[in-house]
């Protein structure tokens, strides 16, 4: 495939913006070009993804009746938006909401087909049936398995996990989303694991904190704040090194008041927990193994290596749940833990919200794995409203498709990205409009998988069979053996779940990959079988095609203006004008978001 100047020409005049630039140039200021998460939706509306209408005049209180209520999601938010007299945005419209529900759901945007007929029915609750037929689907099953795995950062890079070990982990996520276990059991079972790393997926979750070679409670400590990140949304790390007075008073006011004893009897829930690395064969495979001593306290070193922390003093220490003061009520410390997190109402919040977070754009508590316990009230943007989420979640048996489904068929969810007046950065808080976000790395991947029409096979250690999408990957560091695949999304910002966060930020590179990667290219030239490809065997007009090309890319069609620059430059082989025209919409902006 060529990419001759006209493209480059035709993505400028149609109102197509390239990500990246020249930013050394006045006319392309760095701000434009480096996605700010504090400010991304300026910068979205500014690189074209949404116009904004000026209002004639500020609405009066009470216009959110134009609005259906679906469920209590609904009634929090437009009651706060009517008494700060807010305009909502509309609703989304069909294409809008479908590309929408389909990426948060599944990882990918619909199929040209899929929203052909979504288009053309006319049935009232159109919306529901596709929102339950999503959850219901296996591709809702792989993009959910594939966020427990970030949640609990399942991952061959801390060292620690094998990859038999993170396969387990992984098929343990599957199995669970597959089956619909309640969250609470999950959550319990990663606490509770005991037995070989190899085999058995949730110790995963636990030897990822194990330090050989340091002192038991480093182990300790790390799990016990890795639980309380993960699970509680709380970041408690800093105080197990120190007492949080006079350090996290700018951070966490909750936290500023802990002590590293109060810290250690919280590790001592975890206390028993005795790690013995084994050689599992000749060739040096190790495996972990974990269990527990009958009984035990935390206890303290004072002599020899102390390890990562400074110098422990005092103790034995018995556990105290840190957050509610509650002691266990029998010597089974992790299941006595699990069962006073698992019932704690800051459990149901802290998933609530990240939930929340990937399906609105950002949480009610924004990080969500920076809740301050005692500003609650205030930090959160909506804390009723996490508080109804929680209870409903908690109370309906932890059933996070259930929680999913809530959030999805409110309208607050449904509201178009497309704002009627005067957008101020305050509303964003207020959800007065569908948030713009952007494409995770493997949601771009599946993402241009889908819009060429191509299916990839990766062959994955451990793996009965290929997968074919990055919502299937086990891991951050796969697929290893493609690597056009794998340098694709790496540069997309997507970690490795160990010690380089997942970042959202745009970059050159990125740009660059989706211009001139032969993991883009390959697959829009693909003969015979690439969507391209299958469009010119169908005979259709040159509208039509165009019409196809924007809905299998973009899920919409084409503006007037974009139709016009296409078909002005119509001049030359047609296999040629189709195939640069999907290169052109795969490097448009909005290919990069789910809005």
């Amino acid at each position: 495939m060529r990419i001759p100047l006209f493209v480059s020409l035709l993505i400028l005049s149609s109102g197509f913006l390239l990500q990246g630039g020249d930013q050394d140039c006045p006319a392309y200021p760095a701000s434009k070009w480096s996605f700010n998460p504090e400010n991304l939706e300026n910068q979205a509306r500014s690189m074209g993804i949404m116009t904004l209408k000026l209002a004639s005049a500020v609405p009066d209180k009470g216009f959110t009746a134009a609005l259906t209520r679906q469920n209590f999601v609904d009634d929090y938010i437009f009651n706060r938006l009517d008494a700060e007299g807010v305009q909502p945005a509309g609703l989304a419209s069909d294409e809008e909401f479908m590309r929408r529900i389909t990426i948060d759901l599944t990882g990918r945007p619909p199929d040209v087909d899929q929203l052909l007929s979504f288009l053309a029915d006319q049935s009232s609750n159109k919306q529901e049936r596709l929102i339950d037929s999503l959850l219901n689907s296996d591709d809702f099953v792989d993009r959910w398995t594939f966020w427990l795995g970030e949640l609990v950062r399942n991952t061959t890079a801390s060292g620690n996990v094998s990859v038999p070990g993170r396969n387990a982990l992984h098929q343990y996520f599957h199995d669970a989303m597959q089956n619909n276990v309640p969250f609470n059991t999950i959550a319990s079972d990663l606490i509770r694991a005991s037995g070989n790393s190899r085999t058995n997926g949730p110790v995963n979750f636990l030897v990822r904190s194990y330090s050989q070679g340091d002192p038991v409670q480093d182990s300790w400590d790390d799990y016990t704040a890795n639980i309380s990140n993960v699970f509680l949304g709380v970041p408690s790390l800093c105080v197990s090194c120190h007492d949080g007075a006079r350090h996290l008073e700018p951070v966490n006011t909750y936290l500023s008041h802990r002590k590293r004893r109060e810290f250690w009897a919280q590790s001592a829930f975890v206390a028993p927990v005795i790690f013995n690395r084994v050689q599992i064969d000749a060739v040096g495979n190790t495996a972990i193994e974990v269990s527990d001593r009958p009984a035990g306290a935390y206890t303290v070193n004072t002599r020899g290596n102390v390890g990562q922390r400074p110098l422990r003093s005092g103790g034995p220490y018995t556990p105290v749940y840190m957050w509610t003061g509650e002691r266990p009520a029998s010597s089974d410390y992790r299941a006595e833990l699990a069962r006073m997190m698992t019932s704690d109402i800051q459990f149901g919040r802290a998933i609530a919200n990240r939930v929340w977070a990937h399906l609105m754009g950002t949480g009610i508590v924004d990080p969500v794995d920076g809740f301050d316990l005692e500003r609650y009230d205030t930090q959160a943007s909506h804390p009723e409203l996490l508080n109804a989420l929680a209870s409903d979640f908690m109370q309906n048996g932890y059933n996070l498709r259930r929680l999913i489904r809530t959030i999805v068929t409110s309208t607050t969810y449904q509201l178009s990205v497309h704002y009627p007046g005067t957008w101020r950065e305050s509303y964003r808080k207020l959800f007065a409009r569908k948030l713009v976000r952007p494409l995770e790395a493997e949601e771009i991947h599946d993402s241009v998988l889908q819009a060429a029409g191509i299916q990839n096979l990766y062959f994955i250690d451990g793996f009965d069979q290929p997968v074919s999408w990055a919502m299937q990957l086990p891991d951050t560091n796969e697929p290893r053996r493609s690597n056009d695949a794998l340098s694709f999304m790496t540069v997309f910002g997507r970690g490795n779940r160990f010690d380089t966060l997942r970042s959202s930020d745009s970059s050159v590179l990125g740009s660059l990959s989706l211009m001139n990667s032969t993991f883009v290219t390959n697959k829009i030239a693909n003969q015979g079988s690439s969507s391209v490809a299958r469009l010119l065997q169908m005979q259709i007009s040159d509208d039509e095609l165009l019409d196809r090309l924007f809905l299998q890319t973009l899920s919409r069609k084409p503006t007037a203006a974009e139709r016009q620059a296409a078909t002005a430059r119509r001049g030359k082989s047609r296999t040629e004008w189709a195939e640069d025209l999907q290169w052109a919409l795969l490097n448009k902006l909005d290919f990069l978001f789910n809005y």
